[in-house]
């Protein structure tokens, strides 16, 4: 896997100016497609849209690279200051057709939505398809999603009229070759004012729905045509409440068929991420309801914003969304609305205070893993201005009974990343099975293994996970993090990594060569005869929040002179060495160790 113990990877490996507005798919192969647009910054009295080309790269399902990064756009664009071609390409939609290819919409400067088709091996299969059929001045806001028939669909804004006078929703249906199989259509009813951000899904009955935004009124209307592009539908309202205001306006909606033959469709509204789940006629199934958490009273909030929404394998649907600096977050619903997997982090803790990210979009792999990437604001991600990342994970696991999230490792190499299965600032209990696994407990004060959970702990599981508990081992090289809260995190009987983050936290080595790391605050490291070799890489560095100690009760040193006396090295290198278990307290000074500095 790439680049990071959490599971997240850098997607673009050219990082030179700005990489924005990723788009996701996976392949009939297995393969994961990615694209984003790639160009200048936006500067004070420079043009709105300066990207300049559409790139692209393929990954095998775990983030290992299969095809390296390459251009979609078959001429290359130019920088603003440039001429004699379009000057950018920008907002591409990735969608996998049946046949094994795929087909990336966007916009270019020359006032097209266009569309291309390329194969597994990012090999272009046709050049740039012009999606309109009339030319208009203005296409732009273009989505695109493929039909069970094998083609697909596409939707974009259009300003008939020849010019920005007012928008329209516009769409057409081509074939698996990109050949047009209707005349362009119009699926926006009523169009007084401007009507933008289409989004479009194939519902489990065949027929085409879309959604969008009107500009007068500020709310999200839908429309269902069938596959001839004949309406089915008169276009109908999707949201709710005061129309017309511009601080609770909704913006960038996005669609989804379910299973049982409903649509779910979410959006932004003011502070928050709004749901409704309709009928396939766009009757409505639920009121509107709210994905996020967002408590207005709490001074220390963060809004959700562009929002993205997927239909899981069994039948329940997952929203995902930018929280400004306080990362990606998602939930799950069952397909009547309601909740199944409570709201959950998915970017690490490591960047919250220090990155701003958005423009999530989210699929679910063939095994069930899920795969978001977002655009990432600052230059955290890639050095050098806007970046975009991605993470792999698997879905969280909620338990109702004990409100815990929980989720147990396998025999084989895992990432089990519990800022994916906990941050709601809850107690819990993670179990890493034998094999090479990553754990991040996120807040909350949480109790992690390495190894098997003694009897007592088990207790706080699901009873579905006793008998795998029972017979763990632990001997995996396992890498456990905490997060906020005060974290106990026990190592197995492998090479393992343990970082409490902040917090005043415990960390168990066990056996085996470890590697501990406190963290922020005054932490705790626990140590006890016959555990072999392990390493404390930053004892007594807890920047003046805590003082960190060595609990050596286990020994039954008769005081701390007696165990002092077990410490040897001079300067910067000091070691502890007593039944069969030695501690290397690495850039901490001999000299500077003291009684006060140990638990006997």
């Amino acid at each position: 896997m790439a680049e990071s113990d959490f599971n997240l990877f850098l997607v673009n490996s050219v990082s030179a100016d700005d990489q924005r507005r990723p788009s996701v798919a996976q392949l009939a192969n297995g393969n994961i497609l990615v694209v984003w647009d790639s160009g200048k910054p936006v500067v004070v009295g420079g043009p709105d849209y300066p990207e300049v080309d559409i790139k692209a790269r393929i990954f095998d399902p775990d983030g290992n690279e299969v095809v390296p990064e390459f251009r979609v756009n078959p001429v290359p664009g130019l920088s603003a200051n440039g001429s004699g071609s379009d000057i950018y390409q920008i907002s591409p939609v990735v969608t996998a057709l049946a046949n094994g290819n795929a087909v990336v919409t966007y916009a270019t400067d020359e006032s097209l939505a266009v569309a291309r088709i390329i194969s597994p091996t990012g090999s272009p299969v046709t050049g740039e398809i012009a999606l309109d059929q009339d030319s208009p001045s203005i296409d732009r806001d273009v989505d695109v999603v493929a039909l069970d028939s094998g083609g697909f669909v596409a939707t974009w804004i259009s300003s008939p009229n020849g010019a920005n006078t007012y928008f329209e929703i516009s769409a057409r249906i081509f074939d698996a070759n990109g050949s047009p199989a209707t005349g362009e259509f119009q699926v926006s009813q009523i169009n007084l004012d401007h009507q933008q951000f289409p989004t479009v899904t194939q519902f489990a009955n065949g027929n085409i729905g879309f959604a969008w935004q009107t500009d007068g009124t500020y709310h999200i209307k839908g429309r269902v045509f069938d596959t001839s592009g004949t309406p089915v539908t008169d276009e109908y309202q999707v949201s709710t409440g005061v129309s017309g205001d511009l601080n609770n306006s909704r913006w960038n909606a996005k669609i989804a068929g379910l299973d049982n033959g409903n649509q779910a469709v979410v959006w932004g509204e003011a502070n928050d991420i709004k749901v409704r789940v309709l009928g396939p006629d766009g009757s409505a199934v639920s009121a509107v309801f709210n994905a996020n958490t967002y408590d207005p009273t709490d001074p220390t909030a963060i809004d959700g914003w562009q929002p993205d929404v997927i239909v899981l394998d069994d039948g329940r649907f997952l929203v995902a969304w930018a929280n400004g600096y306080a990362g990606i977050r998602a939930r799950v619903f069952n397909a009547d609305g309601s909740e199944a997997v409570p709201e959950f982090d998915i970017s690490p803790a490591a960047d919250f205070n220090a990155q701003q990210e958005g423009e999530v979009e989210v699929v679910q792999l063939a095994d069930g893993r899920l795969m978001f990437t977002w655009e990432e604001f600052t230059d955290e991600a890639d050095g050098n201005g806007r970046g975009i990342e991605a993470v792999v994970m698997k879905l969280p696991t909620y338990d109702y009974d004990t409100g815990q999230f929980v989720s147990v490792g396998s025999a084989a190499v895992d990432d089990i990343n519990g800022i994916l299965v906990q941050d709601t600032g809850q107690d819990d209990l993670v179990v890493a099975l034998d094999g090479n696994d990553i754990v991040d407990a996120g807040d909350g004060d949480d109790t992690i293994y390495g190894d098997s959970a003694p009897a007592g702990a088990a207790a706080n599981l699901s009873l579905s996970f006793a008998d795998e508990i029972a017979a763990s081992t632990g001997k995996g090289k396992d890498r456990l993090y905490g997060g906020s809260g005060k974290d106990s995190i026990y190592g197995g009987g492998g090479r393992d990594k343990l970082k409490g983050e902040d917090g005043k936290d415990k960390l168990y080595g066990g056996k085996g060569k470890d590697t501990l790391v406190g963290g922020k605050d005054g932490d705790k490291f626990v140590f006890a005869p016959h555990e072999g070799k392990d390493k404390v890489l930053d004892f007594g560095n807890d920047k003046g929040k805590g003082k960190d100690k060595l609990n050596l009760k286990a020994f039954d040193f008769d005081s701390k002179a007696d165990a002092l006396d077990a410490f040897h090295g001079s300067g910067k290198h000091t070691y502890f060495k007593a039944e069969g278990t030695k501690i290397i307290l690495k850039g901490f000074d001999h000299d500077d160790l003291g009684g006060g500095d140990l638990i006997v």
